[in-house]
């Protein structure tokens, strides 16, 4: 940084000149925090570095010992705080970091919105300084503390908790008992910075991300999960098929010692290794310290010739030896046998935002006009219809292929899996055939997304492995269908002729449908339903 009439100068003496100031004060594990710190405060303070027009080295001097004494003073705070709370409480016979207060702040922390978590996540469980927030976002220092105290006064309303307070940092609370929760939230905290590369995520895809950053498109761990039929919903069978080798491991359905509604619905699954090819995905479950992920990684390579998955390998990095992984991958791509048609014209897909509706041109892909097609017969085979024109269902496939890619378009039912189900009795009639005056439009899906359950969390009551304790579970999910076929990439991890009198048809997918994907005779592996533009890919 060089010197100019606005900034002083923080040359490389300098710098060193706040390091030593600080190493003199602090232990060396807090040095580099609190030279930053001092740095930034000196950028920060610099008019009143000019208003003074004493000597840069002196005014540096003095801001880094005040840093370090702020520090002294806020960490005195705080232990004098924690010890007077301790103290009133046990008079009192009520313990603040009992199970149950644990787990409600946890509960309404997580729904407080994404600012807000941000910034108590910055402040009490990251530790930042106001400066460092202040800086992140723009903002000057007592905006950014205004924010922080909204933030926490939030929490403290929803938890019934007025006893949290800035000089009792959330971190602290929540490691008395619960350290593997604080880990849980670090975890969550390094997917919001860097999802891409840690989920090994496709950047060619057209949506990439979490479902964090999409607030209308959600993942479901089981079938019958209500559904919102204005929003999104994603289930795919990575997640029960994951869940069947925990519980083949640990002797049944899976005991935590905490209510987890994603725990209920994955107990609760159906769907078992019977309705997928063998061919078509790994599963396995372990210790770490026992091999589990060298074992899934050779079968990875085996089955689909390809190099280890990293998300694999840096769970295991995040993990000890001595704590239970369970893993599964799926892995499906179909190619039509006769391409269908890119169509240049977008489709205004309709959907409803705030109970307002809505039209958003998206990307599709079908046939203008089966009479011109110059492969007709051929396309006709890989395509089904039934229904009618309001509530309609569209199949499609390739010939010797058991795979299916089903299209409904139809009113959601309350659960995913009644609507699956509506879906599969409309399918299992005598099917129609495209015409030559049909006209087929859906909309391209092109995602790499990923979704942390972050409910998936606490001591394992089942007998044996009382010790072991459920941190955290994701899964990610890659869906691209085009013209060219159907690529489906998911894995879940968790550690602890028409008929007669034909009218021409119109089959515009251009409000909500569910999409399934499915082996023929056997359940579904994948149900999507879409119902907002989030995951389309916009014109």
């Amino acid at each position: 940084m060089f010197l100019t009439t606005r900034t002083p100068e923080l040359s490389p003496d300098l710098i060193a000149r706040i390091r030593r100031e600080v190493g003199r004060l602090a232990p060396a594990h807090e040095v580099d925090d609190l030279a930053q710190e001092a740095c930034a405060r000196i950028i920060e303070k610099e008019d009143l570095w000019r208003q003074e027009r004493g000597a840069l080295t002196g005014w540096v001097t003095t801001v880094a010992r005040n840093v370090v004494r702020n520090r002294w003073r806020q960490q005195a705070r705080e232990h004098d705080a924690r010890a007077m709370l301790e103290e009133k409480q046990r008079r009192q016979g009520d313990d603040p970091f009992s199970e149950e207060k644990i787990r409600l702040v946890l509960e309404q922390f997580a729904r407080l919105p994404d600012d807000e978590q941000r910034l108590l996540r910055w402040r009490y469980l990251e530790e930042q300084s106001v400066t460092e927030i202040a800086l992140k976002l723009a903002v000057s220092q007592p905006t950014a503390t205004r924010r922080i105290q909204d933030a926490l006064a939030a929490l403290q309303r929803r938890a019934h908790a007025k006893w949290l307070s800035p000089t009792l940092p959330l971190l602290r609370f929540l490691g008395v008992h619960k350290m593997k929760i604080a880990a849980a939230a670090a975890i969550t905290a390094l997917v919001a910075a860097s999802a891409t590369s840690w989920f090994d995520q496709d950047p060619d895809a057209a949506v990439v991300g979490t479902t964090a950053s999409l607030p209308h498109t959600t993942f479901v761990a089981g079938l019958s999960s209500r559904v919102d039929p204005t929003e999104n919903v994603i289930w795919c069978a990575t997640g029960p098929l994951a869940w069947k080798e925990l519980e083949t491991l640990v002797g049944g359905p899976v005991k935590l010692d905490r209510a987890s509604p994603t725990v209920d619905l994955l107990n609760g699954s159906s769907f078992d290794a019977d309705q997928v090819s063998s061919s078509a995905f790994v599963a396995g479950a372990g210790l770490i310290g026992d091999g589990v992920i060298d074992r899934l990684q050779r079968e990875l390579k085996r089955k689909f010739k390809r190099g280890p998955d990293p998300v694999l390998a840096r769970a295991a990095s995040l993990a000890g030896k001595g704590q239970l992984l369970t893993y599964a991958f799926l892995y499906k791509q179909i190619e039509w046998q006769v391409k269908f048609e890119s169509l240049e014209q977008p489709l205004a897909f309709r959907h409803t935002i705030d109970g307002k509706a809505r039209e958003s041109n998206v990307r599709a892909f079908g046939i203008r006009d089966m009479g011109t097609h110059q492969y007709f017969t051929k396309l006709a085979r890989q395509v089904r219809v039934f229904g009618d024109t309001e509530a309609f269902a569209v199949e499609l496939s390739t010939p010797g292929v058991d795979d299916r890619v089903i299209l409904a378009r139809i009113p959601a039912s309350t659960t995913l899996d009644r609507t699956v189900k509506r879906v599969l009795k409309l399918t299992s009639g005598k099917p129609q055939y495209l015409a030559g005056d049909d006209t087929l439009q859906i909309p391209v899906l092109d995602f790499d997304l990923a979704h942390v359950f972050s409910d998936v969390n606490g001591n394992l009551e089942n007998r044996g492995f009382g010790d072991k304790a459920l941190g955290y579970a994701m899964q990610t999910v890659r869906l691209r269908l085009d013209e060219k076929g159907a690529l489906l990439k998911s894995r879940f991890l968790a550690t602890a002729g028409a008929a007669f009198g034909h009218q021409p048809r119109r089959l515009i997918f251009d409000r909500p449908f569910l999409l399934l994907m499915k082996e023929k005779g056997r359940q579904p592996y994948l149900a999507v339903w879409v119902a907002s533009p989030e995951i389309l890919v916009v014109e």
